[in-house]
């Protein structure tokens, strides 16, 4: 049996040869409504423009 990853996270390497995640999640805070998100029972939501 051969073990498969379920996923893959890509990186991109910086100017200093360090590398990090290309894409990042961010989670909102307390001031999620102010940033343009909707909040219902701790469930955030956003569009993509």
């Amino acid at each position: 049996m051969t073990a498969t990853a379920l996923y893959e996270i890509e990186t991109t390497e910086a100017g200093n040869g360090t590398t990090h995640p290309a894409e990042q999640l961010w989670i909102p805070g307390e001031d999620a409504e102010r940033d343009g998100f909707l909040a219902h029972r701790g469930l955030h939501i956003t569009g993509i423009r």
